[in-house]
Parts: C-alpha cells; sequence; structure tokens
C-alpha cells in the first residue's frame, strides 16, 4: 500500500536540527513521526 507524500519548507536551520535529532537510516518523515508520538499528540477521531 502506497502512502502520499507532501513537501515540508522549512529553515535549513531546523532541517539541520532534525538530522542531529534522527538515528543513521531514518527518514526525516519517521523523525517527525517519533517526536510527535513522543509528544503525546493524540489523533483526534
Amino acid at each position: 500500500m502506497s502512502k502520499d507524500t507532501t513537501v515540508i519548507n522549512m529553515t535549513v536551520e531546523a532541517r539541520e536540527k532534525l538530522k542531529k535529532i534522527g538515528n543513521k537510516g531514518e527518514t526525516y518523515a519517521q523523525v517527525v513521526e517519533r517526536l510527535i508520538k513522543e509528544a503525546g499528540y493524540k489523533e483526534v477521531e
């Protein structure tokens, strides 16, 4: 099953921070998903 993708504009500084937070082999999408989960975000249904 294919997931839709989009582009998120951010500063180079923000991208570099994501790069430092991420683990080797982890995509930016995976880093963002992990941060959202760690923040305790609950999806509203």
